[in-house]
């Protein structure tokens, strides 16, 4: 047996408080919770707190390239410490000799997060004896809950299936596999690679190059090399085919060589990166044909770029002309757009002697200095390159060179200084050439591929308040477009022209922080920005620059930051803060009727009487956004909507009878925001006329609305069912008898029927007189309190009254028999105008209180005859 228990009051106010119905609810889910318990199978395999926020994601054989084994996690919630899955457990369960066997191996914290790897913890006993074993895999936390499951060819241990895993949970094996994993990692579909083949993706994304596939190894180098000093050059793992200027990095890690000529060069890139670099040391001058060899892949894996340019020739030179950030030193280092920096033009031959760089030439020197758009590979319109202080001309991918010529003071180390300031972005390579008359020859230079990035990204929001706090203007509706503007700016505050116009456009990704209110949430902007170069109306606009509509779905007031997260591979490119945007308000409220109670509740049919307060309605108010979610946000002084001002709600009443209207009571509502909901009780009550009138059903409606003009469209029910009115009014009777006896007065409460006519109102359960506040009598003198005794009018002695207990609707005022030879009579009236006006009727037989009713009492009227002692009756 289930007992439920709640207070007395709970019980006698009949469930019209939240307060009431807690306990009632809590008791009715534990009970629910205990039957499952006890009656559902599997249940005694928990499920952890943890289910859908980790999941097993690779299974790794070892055999294949790479070597070792290991198992590894992925932890989709990041913020889950090492501490916490360190005491994780993967259990492994397979049939051997026909019996089930199990073992666990402790996850530990080999790793940091996302991927969480187990290494060498496969036993071939297990895993690997045959093919196509049937055996299953569980995640489980410190306490041996599921956090995930799969299971291979079908097999699966006992219970498990209480568990609602939201993500793959079994694959079927057609070979001995590689390994298995899941693509994408976390949460997608389990897949395998069959036989001994494949790539290591050992705490790193099993997604990356085309499901684990190589595509392609690029050679980056510019062109010409010098015979005195290594060349470098660059191995970049393309998992895509791309284009002459960019492909999609490969990131599972490849190791190889490079080959130039004779030279056999090792490298090595580790999973999560794309790249590394080696240097070819050719001590002659020649030109090398460049190639790249991986095992377990054919030939022509390799392509060779100079700038966007293909071209796997590495022309060495005993004399040169070479940029670099310092002397000899050939990198030059990214760049940020309008910056001014210094590089260096070295002017190199190779010592006769001893083979190392040094200077070709002194003095001053009319060299050609140009520059090569590499990403994007069309060059803005005007040139964007000072390099001393001089425009630079321009040059598109892989054309002709066109050239500046600048006098450079080349030093007695064969080195000249240039100042450089780029104010433009992407990537781009420098030329420079020198023509010398004796002995005859042209050296030339080209730099590496380096990369200038934008100084700031700057957001820019139309007709924006800007907030301060809770009062100031409102900006949009939370979920409802508005225009941002986004501008790449150099150091100089000047729009960068080719930004976004980039091969694989480089576009910014926002970041939000909430203003205000302190500790709402912070969801995202959704939205994109469009093509660079238009305004927001889609037409030519300001070059650098793009307008997107986005949307907020919260209340409040944000920042905006825009960033970059790798411009080119150089890094993250972090914009200024858009300062305060806002505010933000809800779109409407939505209403949920909960509970409803009439004033009386307590008979077969419940109602209220015209003008009596106690209609009680509980609803729930919730602030949407355009998209109908909850704004969580709408709270505190962000929440402007006053919950206990009954006007705000625009309550209404349907059904009613002509010129009878809704009204508030003297009780306030009550309710409490709490992240964009409140549960509102709210007290009503209908008007009553001077002129009865039928009964009806009432239908209230809600419009609530908020200083800001948040309302419902349309208006709302607050209930689920219909309130039931009625016209009330007590009524006294009449009475007469002997002096010897008691005298019952009945008193009755009465409606006008449909059909026109009073009738007892027996479903009233509730309405009670009392004695002593709301009936008076009057006999020889004044009107007393029913409770006090009277002298009769009309004659001699007195009586006093009592007053039996209310039952649907009547009751009984019972006078004491005033004695022998004691007649006359008393009135009664009732009392109930001011306090109990619903049940008021125009009776008029008091002046002085028309509304009241009223009756009269007669003892003596009936005697009996003096000669009778004893009178009996048989039936």
């Amino acid at each position: 047996m289930i007992r439920l228990s709640n207070t007395d009051r709970c019980h006698t106010q009949q469930h019209r408080t939240s307060a009431c119905r807690a306990p009632l609810r809590s008791g009715m889910a534990l009970a629910l919770f205990a039957l499952l318990a006890l009656f559902a199978p599997g249940l005694h395999a928990a499920c952890s707190t943890f289910l859908g926020q980790a999941t097993l994601n690779e299974i790794f054989n070892g055999s294949g390239t790479g070597g070792g084994r290991f198992m590894e996690v992925k932890l989709l919630d990041t913020t889950i410490p090492a501490t916490t899955y360190a005491n994780w457990r993967i259990s492994i369960c397979y049939v051997s000799g026909g019996a089930q066997s199990c073992t666990s191996i402790a996850l530990g914290s080999e790793a940091t997060g996302p991927y969480v790897v187990t290494g060498n913890a496969l036993s071939t006993d297990y895993y690997y004896s045959s093919q196509n074993t049937a055996m299953d895999f569980a995640l489980l936390d410190g306490s041996g809950a599921y956090i995930d499951y799969f299971s291979i060819n079908g097999y699966s241990r006992g219970g498990v299936s209480a568990c609602a895993f939201p993500y793959d949970t079994s694959i079927t094996l057609a070979q001995n596999p590689f390994n298995i994993s899941r693509v994408p990692d976390g949460t997608g579909d389990w897949s395998y690679q069959p036989g001994n083949s494949g790539l290591v993706t050992e705490a790193s994304s099993n997604d990356g190059g085309g499901n684990g596939t190589l595509h392609h190894l690029r050679l980056l180098h510019d062109g010409q090399g010098l015979t005195c000093q290594a060349e470098p050059v660059t191995v970049h793992a393309c998992a895509d085919a791309g284009s002459d200027a960019t492909c999609t990095a490969f990131t599972d890690g490849v190791a190889g060589t490079v080959t130039a000529g004779s030279h056999s060069l090792a490298f090595s890139i580790p999973a999560g990166q794309s790249s590394t670099q080696v240097s070819i040391p050719q001590t002659t001058a020649a030109t090398l044909a460049l190639g790249t060899s991986v095992a377990g892949y054919d030939d022509g894996l390799t392509r060779c770029y100079v700038g966007t340019t293909q071209q796997c020739q590495l022309t060495f030179v005993d004399t040169g002309l070479l940029f670099s950030p310092n002397p000899y030193q050939q990198t030059l280092p990214h760049q940020v757009s309008g910056v001014a920096s210094t590089i260096y033009l070295a002017a190199v031959r190779t010592d006769d002697n001893t083979g190392t760089c040094g200077p070709a030439l002194s003095g001053s020197q009319p060299v050609g200095l140009a520059y090569e758009c590499l990403n994007p590979s069309l060059c803005h319109a005007q040139s964007m390159l000072l390099l001393n202080g001089a425009s630079i001309v321009r040059n598109n991918a892989g054309a002709a060179l066109s050239y500046s010529s600048i006098n450079l003071d080349f030093n007695a180390s064969g080195i000249a200084e240039l100042g450089f300031d780029y104010r433009d972005v992407g990537s781009i390579a420098l030329h420079a050439r020198l023509t010398l008359s004796e002995p005859a020859t042209t050296l030339i230079g080209r730099s590496n591929d380096l990369v200038v990035r934008p100084h700031d990204l700057v957001l820019n929001i139309p007709d924006n308040p800007a907030a301060a706090n809770h009062l100031g203007d409102v900006f949009r509706v939370a979920g409802d477009d508005f225009p941002m503007i986004l501008t790449a700016m150099n150091a100089l505050n000047q729009p960068t022209p080719s930004f976004g116009r980039e091969t694989i456009p480089q576009l910014p990704g926002l970041t939000t922080t909430l203003v205000a209110p302190v500790g709402g949430v912070t969801p995202a902007q959704a939205g994109n920005f469009g093509s660079f170069g238009l305004d927001c109306e889609g037409n030519p606009g300001q070059a650098g620059a793009a307008c997107g509509q986005f949307h907020w779905p919260e209340v409040g007031i944000i920042s905006l930051r825009a960033s970059v997260s790798d411009y080119l591979g150089t890094g993250e490119v972090l914009g200024t803060a858009s300062g305060n945007i806002g505010r933000f308000i809800p779109a409407h409220f939505d209403l949920t009727p909960l509970l409803q109670a009439a004033a009386c509740e307590g008979g077969a049919a419940p109602f209220s009487y015209y003008g009596q307060d106690g209609l009680e309605t509980e609803f729930r108010i919730e602030a949407h956004n355009r998209a109908g979610a909850v704004t969580q946000n709408y709270r505190d002084n962000f929440a402007k909507l006053a919950l206990n001002d009954w006007a705000v709600y625009g309550f209404t009443g349907e059904g009613l009878p002509d010129g009878l209207s809704l009204a508030s009571t003297e009780t306030a509502p009550t309710g409490s925001w709490q992240n964009g909901v409140a549960e509102v009780l709210a007290q009503h009550r209908v008007s009553r006329s001077a002129t009865p009138v039928a009964p009806a059903t009432l239908r209230i409606l809600a419009a609530p609305k908020d200083s800001d003009g948040v309302t419902t469209d349309p208006a709302q029910a607050v209930h689920d069912s219909d309130f039931l009115l009625r016209h009330g009014r007590l009524r006294l009777q009449n009475a007469h008898g002997s002096e010897l006896l008691p005298l019952q007065i009945p008193l009755q409460l009465e409606y006008l029927h449909a059909d026109g006519v009073f009738v007892a109102n027996t479903d009233d359960a509730c309405t009670v007189i009392d004695l002593a506040t709301q009936l008076q009598l009057r006999g020889s003198g004044e009107w007393l309190a029913a409770d006090q005794p009277v002298l009769l009018a009309g004659g001699s002695g007195s009586t006093s009254a009592s007053l039996g207990a209310w039952e649907n609707g009547r009751a009984q005022l019972t006078l004491s028999a005033p004695g022998v030879g004691n007649t006359g009579y008393v009135d009664l009236r009732s009392l109930i105008s001011a306090n109990q006006a619903w049940l008021s009727h125009p009776w008029q037989c008091d002046t002085s209180a028309p509304n009241e009713a009223c009756a009269r009492a007669t003892f003596g009227i009936f005697e009996g005859s003096p000669r009778q002692i004893f009178l009996r009756e048989r039936y």
